[in-house]
């Protein structure tokens, strides 16, 4: 959205495929096909019956790429309803940022710790919205796209 040298036309076609890969990613994550679902089964299995975890819980890799509740960055789409909420943070520097869609806006909560000396709500914040008035100019444009999608 950022590449000034990118048409209109262009930034509106990848929006629309990320669009939709989303969708088909939380369509999959609602009938419990998402991969934090069979991992986070594979563990709680494994402490049901007493095992010891299996030893992907144990690489750091794991830990490095959020597994075990350490997302610096920790997002949810909360639906489509008025009802809604947020949770802390997952580490001390990260952000949570929880967001529902009306009809008319999007409403996000953002959240961050007070003990962290680097992590900013507001700052953030400010940065989603800049994203949003971006978007919202590609998709709201009046080019026009052919049947190519």
């Amino acid at each position: 959205m950022c590449n000034p040298k990118t048409s209109v036309q262009e930034r509106k076609m990848t929006y629309l495929k990320a669009a939709n890969r989303h969708n088909k990613l939380m369509e999959e994550a609602k009938e419990l096909q998402g991969c934090d679902r069979h991992l986070l089964g594979l563990a709680t299995i494994a402490e049901e019956l007493g095992l010891p975890k299996p030893l992907l819980y144990q690489d750091k890799s794991f830990t490095k790429s959020g597994g075990g509740g350490n997302f610096d960055l920790s997002t949810s789409f909360v639906g489509y309803t008025p009802v809604f909420g947020g949770v802390a943070a997952m580490t001390n520097d990260g952000y949570g940022s929880f967001y529902h869609m009306e009809d008319k806006y999007i409403e996000v909560v953002v959240t961050t710790w007070k003990t962290s000396k680097i992590a900013s709500s507001d700052k953030f914040a400010e940065e989603i919205q800049t994203c949003f008035d971006q978007v919202g100019s590609v998709v709201l444009s009046e080019s026009n796209l052919s049947a190519k999608l």
